[in-house]
């Protein structure tokens, strides 16, 4: 593990609905990078899930400064960053896809794009395109694609401009102010324009099953832990309407052999590999897949 000064933000009241009735669901630790014990809350009126108390806003980059935080780099230097650049490569495909159900084309705005594989994508099949990304190697790696990227969701408001598609690939969950960057994308997207939140899914079998393990559960980097209810009320509160939802299959795979490993199974890719499995059969039925892609649409 790797030493991280740990300053904390006092505990706070829920982020959704802000009321001080909070009680402990879970008592985990960062398993990723810190060792650094944290705590989940569960709010007793809203039944949102959130990381409490948790790192300042100026020290939450500094759980993020480890190579292996493969969003962040383009590197390909072991067996799991290959296979994860391998899917990854399929799912970007498959993001781009979903949108144009909704929209062909048009101007895409990406918060939170990493290195800027999924704009170059659009990028080539004609999109319009823009990205923020906050950490400054992954905002290097993109900018070399020959793409525009802002370090922070905060200087949009000097961009005079309005976007048809707004995504955020599992990027919502990272953000400290939950709701000032909601108003900032209620103001940036198009009127009917369409917003797409990927999350991790705390109702799936692979969390109720790893339980402190669960390695989407990702303290402190996740600061919040939603799932189709608690996504669907914040959004509501901005005047977006859940138009649908997708599977994020491969994702319960990652999920569970990350999770196997935080247990020290030694034989975390084949076991992970198989509760990833049976963690989707689980969620043919009851729609619970571990991460799940939702589609908003702005009401008029």
């Amino acid at each position: 593990m790797f030493h991280v000064e740990l300053k904390l933000i006092s505990k706070i009241n829920c982020p959704l609905c802000q009321s001080s009735k909070c009680s402990v669901f879970l008592e985990t630790k960062d398993y990723f990078f810190s060792g650094k014990p944290f705590d989940i809350h569960e709010c007793n009126d809203c039944g949102f899930l959130f990381t409490n108390p948790r790192p300042i806003d100026d020290a939450l980059q500094d759980y993020y400064k480890s190579e292996k935080y493969l969003s962040h780099t383009d590197s390909n230097d072991s067996i799991f960053s290959i296979l994860y650049r391998s899917v990854k490569q399929y799912t970007l495909r498959k993001k781009l896809n979903i949108i144009k159900r909704f929209v062909r084309s048009g101007s895409l705005l990406d918060i939170g794009c990493g290195t800027g594989d999924f704009m170059a994508l659009a990028k080539e099949k004609h999109w319009i395109v823009r990205g923020v990304e906050q950490n400054e190697n992954a905002r290097m790696l993109a900018q070399k694609k020959n793409l525009e990227i802002l370090s922070s969701v905060d200087q949009l408001d000097s961009v005079n401009e309005r976007y048809d598609v707004i995504t955020l690939w599992h990027v919502l969950e990272h953000l400290p102010d939950l709701h000032s960057t909601m108003k900032i994308i209620s103001q940036k997207i198009k009127e009917d324009g369409i917003l797409l939140i990927a999350l991790p899914n705390h109702n799936s079998w692979d969390a109720r099953h790893y339980e402190k393990y669960w390695a989407a559960y990702d303290l402190p980097r996740h600061l919040y832990h939603f799932n189709r209810k608690t996504i669907t009320a914040l959004l509501s509160s901005y005047g977006f309407e859940l138009k649908s939802t997708f599977p994020m299959i491969f994702d319960a795979f990652y999920v569970s052999i990350l999770s196997e490993q935080y247990r020290g199974n030694k034989l975390a890719f084949p076991i992970g590999a198989l509760k990833g499995l049976w963690s989707n059969s689980q969620a043919w039925k009851s729609k619970e897949y571990s991460s799940l892609i939702f589609v908003f649409q702005r009401n008029s």
